[in-house]
């Protein structure tokens, strides 16, 4: 299997929006490194380190929501 190494990962950028509405699919802890890749998830985990590694991974999308509605955004699920 090849594996990827991923340098100087960082958070992806979200433009400037009034909404933000959905989140991607479910995806549960346990099954992230072999559906998204081993570098991947641990370039996630770099990036979001006060997120629990048991967390799936729509929980890395609620915590960067969360820090945007701390800065005075508004966020909704579907």
């Amino acid at each position: 299997m090849e594996v990827y190494k991923y340098k100087n990962p960082h958070k992806a950028e979200w433009p400037e929006v009034d909404f933000i509405v959905g989140n991607p699919p479910f995806i549960g802890n346990k099954r992230m490194k072999r559906t998204l890749g081993e570098g991947y998830v641990e370039s996630l985990r770099t990036i979001y380190p006060n997120v629990p590694e048991a967390a799936d991974y729509v929980m890395y999308w609620w915590h960067r929501a969360a820090a945007m509605v701390e800065d005075g955004g508004h966020v909704g699920s579907v």
